[in-house]
C-alpha cells in the first residue's frame, strides 16, 4: 500500500513538473511572438529603404523575365549548348 501510494505521488510529482514546464515554454514563445509584433513597428523605419530597394530589384528582374528578354550571357551560355 506504501508503495502504491509512493508510485502515485512520483507519478504525480512527474506530471505537474512537465505540465508546469510546458506552460513556461508556452509563454515564452507567446512572449516571443507579441514582443515580435510590438517592436517591429519601431524597427521598421530602419527596413523601409531596404524594402524599397528589395523590391525595385525584384520588379526589374521580372520585367526582365516576364517579357522573355534574357541577359546576354544566358542567350550565349544557351547557344553554345
Amino acid at each position: 500500500m506504501i508503495l502504491l501510494f509512493l508510485v502515485f505521488f512520483v507519478l504525480c510529482l512527474y506530471l505537474f513538473i512537465v505540465s508546469f514546464l510546458h506552460l513556461i515554454g508556452n509563454l515564452c514563445v507567446f512572449l516571443r511572438i507579441s514582443a515580435f509584433f510590438f517592436f517591429y513597428p519601431l524597427y521598421n523605419w530602419e527596413f523601409k529603404d531596404f524594402r524599397k530597394s528589395f523590391f525595385k530589384e525584384k520588379s526589374l528582374q521580372g520585367e526582365i523575365f516576364g517579357k522573355g528578354k534574357l541577359p546576354k550571357d544566358f542567350v550565349g551560355k544557351l547557344e553554345r549548348i
